[in-house]
């Protein structure tokens, strides 16, 4: 027992140091008050997003024990599971009681409590990260280290406002227009309302409870529990070092670990693509049909954020193909197996789209809906980029050097490691056991249909040529990378010790990677807007140009201002007061409706529009754009009409204008 001089030692040295600390601190203030307030916020934010995971991982440990995986892949495939249940609940409670912020956050405090156990279970297994650190040697725990600066820093854009072009256009709108209106269904004005929104349901429900950076950090968090799942899978496999050389060469490429935090889904569907890829491996080794129908899932649970996982489907079947010949079992029975569960899980998807529009798979492949042919022209349409036989035969090596982030063609930068270090996996096969052997072939099979898909597709539409449609296979060859840089450890040609020249590329590689994402970070002033040393509105300011000054603009028009944007498809940050133009097509369908500039106008004021938004830069882009979906009479028409209209402000790319009262 303590003595009373013992206490009073310690109570006078824990006041000694508050007063001196708080003196001190009390002049020299690390932050403000304001900076203090949003470093809660975003904690809090990102406290938020875990715990949406740790529901997500306790709901599937309770309904899927996988006693027979290591704790990481656990970890991975029972998130994936809970969070596909949750998402097709949330649809189908969404869809027939309708939803509120309250509902989400009554239900996720009761899911909490039930699933308490669980979810300390489920967390419990993360305590497998540690062996694999200490396992790891050396260069495998600088690979760990450059790998977590990679994911810190996508973590800071993750708590900052949302810039990327598609979650402001409908990734995230889309779980603010369901908040609002509270149900989820088809929304006219934007098409992609029709495609598969698991990943969408799971930012709903982020956004409900702490707004938009939470939705963004759900993304970022459960692209870490995908990573955690293939780390786990490979170590397993091979052993720590090559875990972590898969991890970095997958994150190296720009636009994967910016990817983490943009607010998109192709981060869910590499998380789907590890949980296929882990299951197929169990099949194969252990033969259980269990397996086969959990990879089903995990392939429909894909296909329900995004239909290009299908990639995972064909993969999977040519798995069961060569493994059920092999071994001269019934191939029907096992793609059944692994087919149906597949159907059943994106089945809720179709089923609302039928009902709602008379198109399962709107608003694609036939008109349906709002979407009249013309309009499926205008989504369908693009110039396929690159060379018909080098862009088939030679894909992965031309989406590897020729893809930039936004730019024409594959429109992604996936660095170079997954190249690199893939094209010497075949050195692992002489030294690898059955069990690695066999994962080489379950991984080489998913990567090349993955590739063969991709590159079919790239030829019938651009569209289907960027990078980012295929994100599942890429676990399956950062995989394939993993086994490069194991196999090469034994190499010696002509005296030189090939894993030297390896580790060295790799270092290159990481520390240039490492390099351009600080630059990126302080160019974006992206840990001051974290922090609260630049507010949300200069951050966008900085990053989003004319488009970010417009959004602070329209908030400031006189009360019952409505805004009709041209050729401006995002609206995240105007909506309900604007009306993005989703699909680019509300010029080219009215001026064909119409054919009058005073016809135009007298419309858009008889549907309450009293500005018009014109992204002028689009305008540009299309008119010196030879491949055009209609004729330049129609942009004409447009140059026509807006000398009609009132200029209010000029940012350059961006006009604003205001409807005059009389025709």
């Amino acid at each position: 027992m303590p003595s009373r001089r013992q206490i009073m030692s310690l109570t006078l040295l824990l006041l000694w140091l508050s007063l001196s600390l708080g003196l001190y601190y009390a002049v020299h203030k690390p932050f403000t008050s304001s900076e203090g307030l949003r470093l809660l916020q975003a904690a809090g934010q990102l406290g938020c997003a875990v715990v949406l995971v740790a529901l997500m991982g306790g709901l599937g440990r309770r309904l899927f024990p996988l006693s027979i995986l290591s704790p990481l892949e656990q970890v991975a495939l029972q998130a994936a599971l809970g969070a596909g249940l949750l998402a097709l609940a949330t649809l189908v409670i969404g869809v027939t009681l309708g939803i509120s912020p309250w509902l989400f956050r009554l239900s996720g405090v009761a899911l909490l409590i039930v699933l308490r156990r669980d979810i300390w279970s489920w967390l419990g297994e993360w305590r497998a990260l540690k062996p694999l650190w200490a396992s790891a040697t050396r260069a495998g725990q600088v690979l760990a280290l450059s790998s977590g600066a990679l994911m810190f820093i996508a973590l800071m854009f993750a708590l900052a406002p949302p810039l990327k072009w598609d979650a402001l256009i409908y990734h995230l709108l889309l779980p603010r227009v369901y908040l609002s209106a509270g149900r989820i269904g088809d929304v006219p004005w934007i098409l992609r309302s029709g495609l598969p929104q698991n990943g969408e349901m799971l930012y709903t429900w982020a956004m409900a409870w702490a707004g938009t950076e939470a939705a963004t950090a759900l993304g970022w968090v459960l692209s870490g529990v995908a990573l955690v799942g293939l780390l786990g899978w490979l170590s397993r496999i091979l052993d720590a070092r090559a875990a972590w050389v898969g991890i970095s060469a997958l994150l190296i490429g720009q636009s994967v670990w910016q990817g983490m935090a943009w607010g998109y889904v192709d981060w869910l569907v590499l998380l789907y693509g590890v949980g296929t890829l882990i299951a197929l491996h169990a099949w194969c080794q252990h033969r259980d049909p269990h397996w086969l129908s959990l990879a089903g899932v995990m392939v429909g649970l894909g296909l329900g954020v995004k239909y290009t996982a299908g990639v995972l489907g064909v993969g999977g079947m040519a798995v069961i193909l060569i493994r059920a010949r092999r071994h001269k079992q019934p191939i029907l029975a096992a793609f059944v197996r692994f087919v149906l569960p597949a159907v059943i899980a994106v089945l809720p998807w179709l089923l609302k789209n039928l009902i709602l529009t008379g198109n399962p798979v709107y608003p694609l492949l036939f008109s349906s809906g709002v979407v009249t042919s013309f309009r499926l022209r205008l989504l369908q349409h693009a110039q396929v980029f690159g060379h018909p036989v080098g862009d088939t035969l030679f894909l992965p090596v031309r989406a590897t050097y020729l893809g930039l982030e936004g730019a024409e063609g594959y429109s992604a930068d996936i660095g170079p490691l997954l190249l690199l270090l893939s094209g010497l996996a075949g050195l692992a096969w002489r030294q690898a056991n059955p069990t690695q052997r066999l994962a080489f072939v379950v991984m080489a099979v998913l990567f090349v249909s993955g590739w063969a898909i991709w590159a079919v597709g790239g030829r019938i539409s651009s569209l289907l040529q960027q990078t980012r449609f295929y994100f599942g296979i890429l676990p399956a060859w950062a995989g394939l990378a993993a086994m490069g840089e194991w196999g090469s450890r034994t190499q010696v040609w002509l005296g030189v010790r090939v894993r030297r020249l390896v580790m060295t590329a790799i270092g290159v590689v990481l520390a240039l990677g490492v390099y351009q994402a600080v630059i990126v970070t302080l160019d974006s002033r992206v840990v001051e807007a974290v922090t609260g040393r630049i507010s949300n509105e200069a951050y966008l300011r900085t990053n989003l140009g004319s488009f970010g000054l417009a959004m602070q603009t329209l908030p400031t028009l006189p009360q019952g201002s409505r805004v009709l944007s041209l050729y401006e498809p995002r609206g995240f940050y105007c909506w309900p007061q604007c009306l993005p133009d989703e699909s680019l097509d509300r010029w080219p369908l009215d001026w064909m409706a119409y054919s009058s500039p005073e016809a135009i106008l007298r419309t858009w004021r008889e549907m309450g529009f009293t500005h018009v938004l014109v992204y002028r830069a689009g305008v540009d882009f299309l008119r010196h754009d030879n491949n055009r979906p209609y004729p330049l009479s129609i942009l004409d028409g447009l140059e026509q009409t807006l000398p009609l209209l009132i200029l209010e402000q000029d940012w350059g790319a961006h006009a604003l204008y205001r409807l005059p009262t009389q025709p």
